[in-house]
């Protein structure tokens, strides 16, 4: 591994200080995340840092997963969040969204990975917004399973949705107003925007 290691004498474990300037293999960067404080997405053998969040980033991220958890049967769908990560099929990229969707997952305790989402929202900040409505969702669009993109504006009251059309391309609509709803189909399940943003 391309790393350095340090030891804390008053926590005492291993930190791993991982090189950005390097490339790893997925095997390195699957064991060096394991261990690391801090997230890294995963492209083609270069990491990315993952910037902090504001809290209220966070706050929308927590309303969101309460949203798809209450709506959703436990017994068919789980829905996850920030600290798991998402496969590309057929690709070196690993993505962590803000939240996601997928069917049921049986052993959550051992699953830090997965491939198959149906839907993935991402709360959107300055720093983030071009790369999670372009590079980031040009590679989820990769994803057979996936069929509804969200990006949420934190800030202001818009909601940017992407469905994915029965021939694969991906269709966007707007949202501003509290009572619009976010239709899920596919899900069986419906979204009203004042709800994502506590109205």
């Amino acid at each position: 591994f391309h790393k350095k290691v340090t030891f804390d004498v008053e926590k005492g474990f291993i930190m791993v200080k991982i090189d950005l300037e390097k490339t790893y293999t997925v095997e390195e960067y699957l064991a060096l995340e394991a261990q690391s404080e801090i997230r890294h997405e995963f492209f083609y053998g270069n990491l990315i840092e993952m910037p902090g969040a504001s809290f209220l980033h966070n706050q929308m991220c927590m309303l969101l997963w309460m949203i798809f958890r209450n709506k959703l049967p436990k017994e068919l769908y789980s829905v996850g969040s920030e600290s798991v990560k998402i496969k590309i099929p057929e690709e070196d990229v690993f993505l962590y969204p803000d939240v996601f969707v997928s069917k049921f997952i049986s052993n959550p305790k051992v699953t830090f990975v997965v491939s198959d989402p149906i839907l993935i929202a991402e709360v959107l900040s300055d720093s983030t917004r071009r790369y999670d409505s372009t590079d980031k969702f040009i590679q989820y669009r990769k994803i057979d399973s996936l069929q509804y993109y969200l990006l949420v504006e934190p800030e202001k009251q818009v909601v940017i949705f992407y469905e994915k059309a029965p021939d694969g391309d991906w269709v966007a609509k707007t949202y501003t107003e509290n009572e619009e709803v976010v239709n899920l189909p596919k899900l069986n399940a419906t979204i009203r925007i004042g709800d994502v943003y506590g109205k």
